[in-house]
């Protein structure tokens, strides 16, 4: 008795259902012999159903809770299929990002790859300038120098 009263609530124990099923019985039985006595077959249909009372609303919330039950299977069943198809939709985006991400990070690659090679032929331009440059003075101070050695002979 005592496992029962943990694991089961003693208060959803019915137990009235002796006394009610009893004068139920009674009132079937009562009304049973009226339609023999009269040969009613409505007061017979009456007294099975009074017996059958207490089974029909048992069976009608068993039929509720099954409808319920299916109702919720098939909410559960529509809330699935919108979970795969959320998670399919993920996955596939996931996959094109990730494939956009290995892209954009080639391109990124090639770029500073190019931008290394242009810096340095930037690099090697600027010594071939400044190497001109140079090379432009002295030419510069050369012709100088030659001009003034040739004025002496121009002025002879």
């Amino acid at each position: 008795h005592d496992l029962f009263t943990r694991t089961f609530n003693p208060a959803l124990l019915q137990r009235e259902s002796s006394a009610n099923s009893g004068r139920r019985m009674q009132a079937s039985e009562l009304l049973e012999a009226v339609a023999k006595k009269l040969h009613n077959p409505r007061l017979s249909a009456l007294a099975y159903k009074v017996r059958l009372d207490a089974f029909e609303r048992v069976k009608k919330a068993i039929d509720d809770m099954v409808a319920q039950l299916l109702k919720e299977k098939d909410d559960e069943v529509k809330h699935k299929d919108f979970c795969v198809d959320e998670f399919n939709k993920n996955q596939l985006q996931t996959e094109k990002k990730e494939r956009q991400q290995q892209d954009l990070t080639s391109l990124i690659a090639d770029l500073e790859l190019t931008i290394k090679t242009l810096s340095d032929e930037i690099d090697a331009l600027k010594k071939e300038i400044a190497e001109m440059q140079v090379q432009m003075k002295r030419a510069g101070e050369d012709r100088e120098k030659e001009n003034k050695e040739f004025q002496p002979t121009v002025a002879d």
